[in-house]
């Protein structure tokens, strides 16, 4: 919203609106304790907003870590990612989110089976972790199990499931670390 405001609507089975309730909506209702957001990103039982300051704060599914904030425990209303304070730009995935930081690296947290965090590793994170050998992202953009990245100089670099060709790179292996997409 114009004033910083974010709303939600729709399924609200785990807190996914971000109005301290378990009740859906088919009108959008305030988002509690919002009130700088200057983006938004919704992904499958999370959402996430970056706020003026620079912090991301998530809410909703915290089943894997996807909210950030150290813990596994849904959340009804948002809560501060942790060690995020020069984010520029978010992308939520299905179980993951990331955030592109001022300093045009990546930190990414949440679910990691199919390397969905870029961080060389399978294994999931509560917290942000770096996303591996990326030091010049001007965009970000996550999927289902994956996260795509653009480049200074104009490449794009993709990490996580690959199940179906998502990556790019001509074959159906998935990667834990950032792979340059082909043709580009």
């Amino acid at each position: 919203m114009k004033d910083g405001q974010a709303q939600c609507a729709g399924d609200n089975s785990v807190g996914e609106l971000g109005d301290g309730t378990l009740v859906s909506r088919s009108l959008p209702v305030a988002v509690k304790g919002v009130s700088n957001a200057v983006a938004i990103s919704a992904a499958g039982e999370h959402s996430c907003v970056l706020t003026s300051s620079g912090a991301v704060q998530c809410w909703g599914r915290n089943m894997f870590g996807e909210l950030g904030n150290g813990s596994t425990i849904d959340s009804l209303v948002p809560v501060l990612v942790a060690d995020i304070s020069s984010a520029i730009a978010i992308s939520a995935g299905f179980n993951h989110a990331c955030a592109l930081l001022s300093n045009a690296t990546i930190q990414c947290w949440g679910y990691n089976f199919y390397g969905n965090l870029g961080n060389g590793t399978t294994t999931d994170s509560s917290q942000p972790t770096a996303v591996v050998d990326v030091s010049n992202a001007v965009a970000i953009a996550a999927g289902g199990g994956h996260t795509c990245t653009l480049l200074m100089e104009g490449s794009i670099q993709c990490w996580g499931g690959n199940a179906y060709g998502e990556l790019g790179v001509g074959t159906f292996d998935d990667s834990s670390v950032p792979v340059t997409v082909g043709g580009f």
